[in-house]
């Protein structure tokens, strides 16, 4: 049913888009290739991030019997690792090129993903700690130059319409994925 009312949401939008002289969002946009690169990266990263964010704390009370608050306590750190991390890329963003920044955003996560594959029962409370401190370090470098990247060559009058365009595909697209 959710995908149902997303695919008419969506066809609604972009029948709308088209009808009018001066829509919301302009979907000609997205015949630029380097928007829906980067707006397929953000979904790509988005979804298993956040699939990883969810799944953790039903792991952590389930299989390894923390209780619910130190769940809480040993969860609360990722979003420190995320504010130090766009902290750091708004002043290294226009000194680096995109691309380093985007890698390195995506290696951070992957190698919290490959430190939590060696989980056992037995973990300390410290090694959820700190892969998840990098999980949330990888934010950063993704979601601060991949807004960006696209809209480099386009005349401003475009840029309002760029960040308009980009939560809804992603999350229509979201729905999408996570009601099947």
């Amino acid at each position: 049913m959710l995908t149902l009312i997303t695919l008419l949401g969506l066809v609604r939008f972009v029948v709308r888009a088209l009808s009018v002289s001066r829509p919301i969002v302009d979907v000609h946009l997205f015949r630029d290739r380097n928007l829906v690169v980067t707006s397929g990266m953000m979904l790509v990263f988005g979804l298993g991030l956040f699939v990883a964010i969810a799944v953790q704390p039903i792991m952590l009370e389930r299989m390894l019997g923390y209780p619910a608050e130190a769940v809480g306590l040993v969860m609360a750190p990722r979003p420190l690792g995320s504010a130090f991390s766009m902290a750091v890329v708004a002043r290294l963003i226009s000194r680096l090129d995109l691309r380093w920044l985007v890698r390195s955003g995506m290696g951070l996560p992957a190698t919290d993903s490959l430190i939590m594959s060696g989980y056992d029962p037995g973990i300390s409370p410290t090694w959820v700690i700190w892969p998840s401190v990098l999980q949330g370090m990888g934010m950063g470098p993704c979601s601060c130059p991949c807004p960006l990247w696209p809209m480099a060559p386009w005349p401003g009058r475009c840029w309002p319409m760029s960040w308009a365009a980009r939560p809804r595909c992603r999350r229509s697209l979201e729905c999408f994925i996570s009601s099947r």
